[in-house]
């Protein structure tokens, strides 16, 4: 398979990364609003799968192109907000879209929106990072950790509440991590000073994937607290 990758930016970390895996990255700015004529190079493709409800408009034009697989992960409110956003689409615009969602939530969002539409789920799994180990608890503590970026949907706060909740006694069997790019100022500030309080907690920052696949190896529990988020 020929695979490409296209955003309408990225991190140079992630950008690397996937370049390494021989997969050719993709960056237009105007990609969530691309008309047909911008599009071109899809031609080059066989399918295009569309992973967000923000590329609406240009989900539309590249069906004119090439078979569209659209792989909804937001929650209904943001799907709404797609769709309220650009209302001049009609209904037979999607009627050679194929669409699907990684849960039930997401799937009844787009039923909301998209009532006639027949929605397939298509579930994801990621791959196996972690070497196979016997006993994890080297220090005798279990260490607790949430991955990915830290943001209000993310919900790191609240894991850093629950933390805060447990007696001194529990806090001395357990470590609790949270990976991934974190701000200096706004949500990422407050994070900081909440985490400050609690000594068990650890804050890692972003890593490369070579540093996620060795903390893999060192944490027992993943943790995936949300406000919002439907791919945990």
């Amino acid at each position: 398979y020929q695979v490409a990758v296209a955003s309408v930016d990225g991190d140079e970390g992630a950008i690397d990364g996937i370049r390494k895996k021989g997969i050719v990255v993709i960056t237009y700015g105007n990609l969530h609003h691309a008309a047909k004529e911008e599009l071109f190079w899809i031609r080059e493709y066989d399918c295009v799968i569309v992973n967000t409800s923000y590329y609406l408009g240009s989900i539309i034009e590249i069906s004119k192109i090439r078979p569209v697989i659209w792989w909804i992960h937001e929650p209904p409110k943001y799907i709404k907000a797609s769709f309220d956003y650009l209302n001049k689409y009609r209904r037979e615009d999607f009627e050679e879209i194929s669409v699907y969602a990684v849960c039930h939530p997401a799937k009844r969002g787009m039923e909301e929106c998209l009532p006639e539409k027949d929605i397939g789920i298509l579930t994801y799994g990621i791959e196996e990072e972690a070497e196979k180990r016997g006993n994890r608890l080297k220090n005798g503590k279990v260490v607790f950790a949430v991955i990915g970026y830290v943001s209000p949907i993310k919900a790191q706060d609240l894991f850093i509440e629950a933390v805060a909740n447990l007696g001194e006694e529990e806090k001395q069997k357990a470590e609790f991590w949270l990976i991934g790019s974190i701000n200096e100022i706004g949500f990422g500030h407050t994070v900081r000073e909440m985490a400050e309080k609690e000594k068990g907690i650890r804050i890692f920052g972003e890593v490369s994937r070579e540093e996620m696949g060795n903390l893999y190896n060192e944490i027992d529990v993943v943790v995936n607290p949300s406000r919002t988020d439907l791919l945990p």
